[in-house]
């Protein structure tokens, strides 16, 4: 039985999601939460404006968070780039690392097509033990999708909901959290996210940063001739990268040519996005692949629900402004990269997109 944290005398409910862009299935999900506990705060830990497939969001964050207050979530949290950008592992990692840092989440709910927790509590256990299983790398490597790949070896049909509920709990388990991992049954009848994306006009694209990439590779190319350093990079890939780099070409021709049957197209381009921010493997181990978060950049706050924050005992941002960026660090040798990461990702899809806001001067939303 888990013991209740309370605020207020409120429950409060966690999600982490995309919301790339917000549809009837965020809405299902969050209607099912407020039905169970009508009496509760609903926090959620957002991806910012680049997610977990490798591309921009549709909409950026700003937007995408005053959808989620508007709908009733009370308080909308960022999740740090280099986890957005993420596989599913380390993505569920930090989402869950930032849920634990609050100190007052009880519940963690997440949509599953399986929709039986002990049966993912249970494939959580036996998922750690695959990491050298030669049957799943001999499956990866036919060129089946991880989630395919998973469900073969583990004998049970699970989807990229599914398995991202396994990481949520493989998380809670690793750093012994007091959260409750509590899935919700899918509606597979409503548009899911794809489908709604691929109807949009006018959204933002991954070869609207042709350019940006196309001068940061060449610009490494020359001065360096190696990408070794970056997050998510192994030697395949470096090498195919120098014999690429000085090449004038669009964003997906790059990850078309640098994707292998062996890893997903997603994963080249979340490669190609860590390289055009400058995300480098050391900066994701030294926030221990999502487990050592030590900030909280709160994105936006519904106004009845400001008294969370008196709660919190974790550093936490409202704005970028320099009296809050001082917290962070005592002099300019000795600066959270994470969140200079975070602004100058922001900043760079802002421009691509045309959007009238600098990170440095955003306020906390009411």
């Amino acid at each position: 039985m888990y013991n209740l944290h309370m605020v207020n005398e409120k429950i409060v409910n966690g999600i982490i999601m995309e919301c790339n862009p917000f549809h009837d299935g965020h809405k299902y999900i969050i209607d099912k939460i407020k039905g169970q506990y009508p009496n509760s705060y609903l926090v959620v830990v957002l991806s910012g404006n680049f997610v977990q497939r490798g591309e921009p969001a549709v909409y950026d964050k700003y937007t995408r968070t005053k959808q989620l207050i508007g709908y009733g979530i009370d308080m909308v949290i960022e999740l740090p780039i280099e986890f957005a950008l993420s596989s599913a592992k380390y993505f569920g990692r930090a989402g869950v690392n930032i849920l634990d840092k609050l100190g007052f989440v009880d519940n963690l709910f997440f949509g599953s097509n399986l929709s039986d927790i002990n049966l993912l509590e249970s494939i959580s256990d036996k998922i750690n033990n695959l990491q050298d299983n030669e049957l799943f790398k001999e499956k990866l490597k036919l060129g089946l999708s991880y989630p395919k790949a998973l469900s073969e070896v583990l004998g049970a049909n699970l989807s990229p909901n599914d398995i991202l509920g396994v990481e949520y709990i493989s998380a809670l388990k690793e750093i012994n959290s007091k959260i409750n991992p509590i899935c919700i049954t899918r509606d597979d009848n409503l548009k899911t996210a794809t489908e709604l994306r691929k109807s949009l006009n006018n959204k933002i694209t991954t070869n609207m940063f042709s350019d940006y990439l196309n001068y940061k590779l060449y610009d490494i190319y020359k001065t360096k001739k190696d990408f070794s350093d970056y997050y998510l990079i192994n030697d395949n890939l470096n090498n195919k990268l120098l014999n690429t780099a000085d090449k004038k070409m669009s964003f997906d021709e790059h990850a078309e040519i640098l994707h292998t049957k062996d890893t997903t197209l997603a994963n080249t381009k979340r490669v190609l996005f860590n390289i055009l921010l400058d995300i480098k493997e050391i900066e994701v181990k030294n926030l221990s692949y999502g487990l050592n978060i030590n900030y909280l950049r709160i994105l936006g706050i519904k106004k009845e629900a400001k008294s969370i924050l008196q709660h919190i005992f974790t550093p936490y941002l409202l704005s970028y402004s320099k009296k809050e960026l001082s917290k962070y660090f005592t002099d300019d040798k000795n600066i959270d990269k994470s969140i200079f990461n975070n602004i100058y990702a922001s900043d760079l899809y802002a421009s691509v997109a045309n959007l009238d806001y600098n990170e440095a001067t955003v306020k906390l939303i009411e």
